[in-house]
C-alpha cells in the first residue's frame, strides 16, 4: 500500500510523542513500529521529536518569577477602605437633596395648591378693586 500523504498529521505527531514518552500500550506500540519501518516521513518526524526532546532536557529548569502558593492572608477577603466613606457620602447626598427640594418647594408657594386657580384669581381681584372706588363714589353723593 502506498501512502499518498508523506507528511505526518497531528494525530501521528501525538502518537509519536506518546511513543517517545513510553505511554503507548503494547498493540499501539507494535502498530506504530511497523509504520515507522514502512514510512520514511514518519521515521524522520520521530527523529526530529527525539532531537527536540534531547535539546529540551539539556536546558536548566526554569524558575518561576514568584511563588504561586496561596497563604491564608492572600485568600482572606479584604474590606475596602472606601466602603464606609461611600455610605457617609450617600447619606450626605440624600440630606442635601431633601434640603434642596424643600427649599425649592417653599420658594414656589409650597407646591400644595393648584396653580390653575391662581391666574383666575388675579382678574377677580382687579374687578373688586375697580368696584370698590365705584361703590365709594355712589355712597358719597347719597350722604350729602
Amino acid at each position: 500500500m502506498t501512502n499518498f500523504n508523506p507528511q505526518p498529521n497531528d494525530a501521528d505527531l501525538e502518537l509519536l510523542s506518546a511513543y517517545i514518552d513510553g505511554q503507548l500500550s503494547g498493540p499501539e506500540r507494535a502498530t506504530l513500529e511497523q509504520r515507522l519501518e514502512r514510512e520514511p516521513a514518519l521515521n524522520a518526524a520521530i527523529e526530529d521529536l527525539r532531537a527536540t526532546v534531547g535539546l529540551l532536557r539539556q536546558l536548566p529548569p526554569a524558575r518561576p518569577p514568584r511563588s504561586f502558593t496561596l497563604d491564608a492572608q492572600a485568600v482572606a477577603p479584604r474590606r475596602a477602605w472606601v466602603f464606609p466613606w461611600g455610605q457617609f457620602a450617600s447619606g450626605l447626598i440624600a440630606v442635601a437633596l431633601v434640603v434642596v427640594f424643600g427649599f425649592a418647594l417653599t420658594r414656589t408657594g409650597g407646591g400644595g395648591g393648584s396653580t390653575a386657580g391662581a391666574p383666575a384669581a388675579a382678574p377677580m381681584e382687579a374687578a373688586a378693586m375697580t368696584a370698590a372706588p365705584a361703590a365709594e363714589a355712589t355712597a358719597a353723593p347719597a350722604a350729602d
